[in-house]
């Protein structure tokens, strides 16, 4: 990837440096690119990674053995041109929207930064995901991957299983409203909210209620 993406100019490396980066690091946590040690303070450690011997790299024999499916997939997401130009869309839009328009700006670096951290992210949650469905193929086959129902329609569920549920207990009144309030306050602008209530006050449904009504009044996730 890094060297095939290398070869698409001045963009295309410096995509792959951060896709290659994220897979590099994903069974060891983020690496550094220069080296922090006094001994080689400053030191292309990312490179030197990068330009190792296929002695020590293996790559030939990956190439060989590796399933023909996932080089032709791998191949084809490399070559895909809609890859770049989104890339280029986000870096450029953080270079838009920091305080001074300069690509080289603590702010850009460090906002490009959070973007590779986000990718590995990314990657991490898949990979462990991949490995859990390889190990559990009946579980895995009940993710939704993507097919999630729509708000109302979860706003819907909630609000009829809230319904079946007939007061029976002194508290059952302080529950009703306390989730009340929950659900009035699902109306407010996109932030940050609490919900402080003692043990047995009714939180989990409570704040469950909020969330979904949350989501669907102000499309907090799309």
């Amino acid at each position: 990837m890094w060297r095939e993406l290398s070869e698409q100019g001045k963009l295309g490396s410096i995509v792959g440096q951060i896709l290659s980066l994220c897979i590099a690091s994903h069974h060891s946590g983020l690496i550094d690119c220069l080296s922090s040690d006094t001994d080689s303070l400053g030191e292309d450690v990312y490179g030197k990674r990068m330009s190792k011997i296929n002695e020590r790299t293996h790559l030939q024999e990956v190439l060989v053995k590796a399933d023909a499916s996932i080089l032709s997939r791998a191949k084809e997401l490399v070559g895909n041109p809609n890859m770049l130009q989104a890339m280029q869309a986000v870096l450029a839009k953080i270079v838009r929207s920091a305080p001074i328009m300069d690509d080289k700006s603590t702010v850009v670096q460090l906002q490009i930064g959070l973007l590779v951290r986000f990718l590995f992210s990314c990657l991490i949650d898949a990979d462990r995901i991949d490995s859990a469905d390889s190990e559990n193929p009946k579980a895995g086959k009940l993710r939704m991957h993507g097919r999630y129902s729509e708000w109302n329609i979860l706003c819907d569920r909630i609000e009829k299983y809230l319904a079946e549920l007939k007061p029976c207990k002194p508290i059952d009144p302080l529950r009703c409203d306390i989730s009340s309030h929950c659900h009035n306050a699902a109306s407010r602008d996109k932030g940050i909210y609490t919900l402080t209530v003692p043990t047995g006050g009714g939180k989990t449904l409570a704040s469950l209620r909020f969330a979904l009504h949350h989501a669907k009044n102000t499309r907090w996730i799309e």
